[in-house]
């Protein structure tokens, strides 16, 4: 009887251990993809600042 439990316990540790594994992976690709997230946020502010200065100076233009 304590042969199959050990058994069923080392079965347990190697998928918990497995599980472990995959959940750190999706962690770093979590973290990668926040990384490339945050710097197309940065890349898009600026474009908006850009267009809104454009638009403004559009504006000023066709005022004229």
């Amino acid at each position: 009887m304590n042969k199959i439990v050990d058994r069923n316990l080392e079965d347990m540790c190697t998928s918990l251990t497995r599980l472990k594994g995959l959940a750190e992976g999706l962690g770093d690709e979590i973290d990668a993809q926040n990384e490339v997230l945050d710097r197309l946020n940065d890349k898009t502010d600026k474009a908006d600042f850009s267009i809104i200065r454009q638009n403004k100076d559009m504006n000023k233009l066709l005022k004229k």
